[in-house]
């Protein structure tokens, strides 16, 4: 299966792009101190603190496509960072951890365990949504949001990156359209590619839950560039 999923990452607002031009790092990764999907391993990590119903709902296999979420940085629309395909499925963050540790590599930032705190606020953007900007303090942050959300969803995966670019600004953004003519997620499909979609290279693909970030329906996916 083929889902449509947004996220925001720093590059989403001014303060993001400073914060990431400060620290050196990449402008696309997720704006949040705990790295939602984290694109920066060689097998990156998806867990359910974002979506904790959806992911449960995922198997081994599925693809999984991630644009950035609508801002007025983006005024010519979204943009494709990310194709992953799910490939080990953890029933723990503790056994996710354990599979990284066992490969040599850091833990994900997603990745919930004793020892794995979450990145420093001075690294992230707790302003990109309402709920969270209030906070101050990751550990805060962290503690109110993301560990219940651990919890309640335990399974994680390591991924596949098909496609991956959350460093370089593409040329050309895609544009994520609704059949009412607005953009953005929201009832009925969704096309990505072309702001004139070609229908003879469309193809049906479902998508994640409404209401978890992704888009609902059934989008058609047109291809990017």
């Amino acid at each position: 299966m083929i889902y449509l999923l947004s996220y925001c990452p720093l590059a989403n607002s001014k303060y993001g792009r400073e914060v990431a031009t400060r620290i050196g790092i990449p402008s696309y990764v997720d704006a949040s101190c705990r790295r939602e999907p984290d694109f920066e391993l060689a097998s990156p990590f998806v867990s359910g603190l974002c979506r904790p119903n959806f992911i449960a709902t995922l198997n081994g296999g599925d693809l999984l496509v991630y644009v950035t979420k609508m801002s007025t940085v983006h005024r010519e629309g979204r943009r494709l960072v990310a194709v992953l395909q799910l490939d080990m499925a953890f029933v723990s963050h503790a056994a996710a951890a354990a599979w990284y540790q066992a490969s040599g590599v850091r833990l994900p930032h997603s990745c919930i365990v004793p020892g794995n705190d979450p990145l420093a606020i001075t690294v992230t953007n707790p302003k990109m949504t309402p709920g969270t900007a209030k906070f101050t303090d990751s550990k805060l942050w962290d503690r109110a949001v993301y560990a219940p959300r651990a919890k309640g969803c335990t399974q994680c995966f390591s991924c596949s990156a098909l496609f991956l670019n959350f460093i370089q600004k593409h040329r050309r953004s895609i544009r994520v359209s609704r059949p009412d003519g607005r953009s953005g997620p929201g009832g009925g499909a969704s096309r990505i590619g072309q702001s004139r979609p070609r229908r003879a290279r469309s193809a049906t693909l479902p998508t994640g839950p409404a209401g978890c970030g992704s888009t609902a329906g059934r989008p058609v996916f047109q291809g990017t560039r």
